[in-house]
């Protein structure tokens, strides 16, 4: 495999124009036992093991594949600057902004 690859994927989520701008990526979830300490963003290599594999087809007659890693070790960790796109939006967040769009929108007279 060359790396880097880039797992994201475009959203296809129906006609909305916004969600076909919007990229995907793939879940790893790791849990362990007592304080971690990663930074927010970054770079990090690991040793892993794949642990299963599945390739099935989703409702929409379309591929989807899926894999389980076991991450043995975390060999490395480079902390990195996360983007303003990359940053999640929280719910009281997407409400105070869509309030603000609308005060904005009737000041201007709509």
């Amino acid at each position: 495999m060359k790396t880097p690859v880039d797992l994201g994927y475009k959203m296809d989520m129906g006609p909305s124009s916004a969600s076909m701008n919007k990229k995907m990526w793939p879940t790893l979830h790791l849990e362990w036992p007592g304080k971690y300490d990663l930074p927010e963003s970054g770079e990090m290599t690991v040793k892993f093991v794949k642990t299963g594999e599945n390739k099935s087809k989703g409702p929409d007659g379309k591929m989807r594949y899926t894999v389980d890693l076991e991450i043995k070790s975390i060999e490395s960790v480079e902390e990195g600057e996360v983007e303003e796109s990359e940053k999640e939006e929280s719910g009281s967040d997407a409400l105070d902004r869509h309030m603000k769009d609308k005060v904005s929108e009737s000041d201007e007279g709509y």
